[in-house]
């Protein structure tokens, strides 16, 4: 078995389309700094599109716009397993989405990735399915 399921371009091109990242994100005002900043106790945000097998999405996330249309509570978590490169957690979009098993590519419209930890040479993550309201 294979621990990171292959995608071909076609298939992650079909679905990174339809299936965005998102990013908790809060708004932090000093008086040196007026800026977005993720955060896990923000709000969701979508974020810009990045190249989704080069680069890693929460790779200083720029935010585009809250995701209101997004049920807050994920329905569902699952499991995803990423490659060790370095010492940086760095997801990225095809990973998450060759993940993501096949009863729910109708339903999900969202995803958020969190580092758990390690498994042997792979980062563990948890990452949270979201639909639509």
């Amino acid at each position: 078995m294979d621990l990171f399921p292959k995608i071909s371009d076609e298939r992650l091109e079909e679905l990174a389309a339809r299936i965005k990242p998102v990013v908790r994100f809060v708004h932090v005002v000093s008086s040196d700094l007026d800026a977005m900043v993720p955060n896990y106790r923000g709000e969701l945000y979508f974020i810009e599109d990045v190249r989704p097998r080069r680069r890693s999405f929460l790779w200083d996330p720029v935010p585009t716009r809250l995701a209101e249309e997004l049920n807050p509570e994920p329905y569902k978590e699952i499991r995803t397993l990423h490659a060790r490169d370095g010492v940086i957690f760095n997801p990225s979009v095809a990973d998450v989405l060759a993940q993501i098993p096949g009863e729910d590519i109708g339903r999900v419209v969202a995803f958020e990735t969190r580092h758990l930890g390690f498994l042997g040479d792979c980062y563990s993550a948890i990452t949270r399915l979201y639909e639509l309201r």
